[in-house]
């Protein structure tokens, strides 16, 4: 298949919401590029983030099945078992693609924006990775996790617009790995708040292309911070 006719198709699975057939495709126009142009890295970030997050919420499902299927004990967990580890290694293997592509493939960013969403990609790509490894490398992946959002968000808040979602979306991202994996609530705290006030404060009306994605990141970050500030 033509790259264009694999850019094409990929964007018809992600619309569709066949996430399997997308990742594949994406995998196949990475491996056929030598570089991919913005569009392409787009979709290729929106199927990788899609496959996984999937596979994260199945494991999260096999998880709870377990727990209940234990008390019982009248099944034979075995299948469920191999069933979540092939899950895992389906993520892993995202994952290190992932981070090879941002390697080789996205080359050097044109602009802010594509700086940014690279390095909150990596991000991503490691925050998956914890989240199916265990002993020491769960803190290399939290670490390198920890140094791109860091990383990123810093950059977003000197290079873009407090209501642009890319920044927005960025915050949401960051200070939900600070209060999930890290378990620094505190910080999570502040880094959605500031964003939350910077956002709201400039969020206008007439801004037409990003006043509906700002409005709704901005809902989310509303509803960690009244969340995480019962817990505190």
């Amino acid at each position: 298949m033509s790259k264009q006719n694999l850019l094409f198709m990929a964007h018809v699975y992600d619309k569709c919401r066949r996430t399997d057939e997308c990742w594949n495709t994406v995998v196949q126009l990475a491996k056929g590029s030598s570089q991919l142009n913005q569009d392409e890295r787009q979709i290729f970030a929106a199927a990788y983030k899609a496959y996984c997050t999937e596979r994260k919420m199945n494991i999260r499902d096999c998880n709870e099945i377990e727990k209940f299927e234990e008390k019982e004990k009248k099944q034979d967990l075995t299948p469920l078992k191999e069933f979540r580890t092939k899950l895992m290694t389906n993520i892993k293997e995202a994952s290190f693609l992932c981070l090879d592509a941002l390697d080789k493939q996205f080359g050097a960013p044109s602009s802010a924006e594509a700086e940014i969403t690279a390095l909150k990609l990596r991000g991503d790509a490691a925050k998956f990775l914890y989240d199916v490894v265990s002993g020491d490398d769960r803190k290399k992946f939290a670490n390198l996790a920890h140094e791109c959002f860091e990383n990123a968000h810093g950059k977003a808040e000197a290079k873009l617009k407090p209501t642009h979602p890319i920044r927005l979306g960025l915050a949401l991202a960051f200070s939900t790995f600070l209060d999930g994996v890290l378990r620094d609530t505190v910080s999570a705290c502040k880094v959605a708040k500031k964003s939350f006030d910077d956002g709201t404060a400039a969020l206008d009306e007439k801004d037409k292309e990003f006043f509906n994605d700002a409005n709704a990141l901005l809902g989310m970050l509303k509803e960690n911070l009244k969340f995480w500030t019962e817990e505190l």
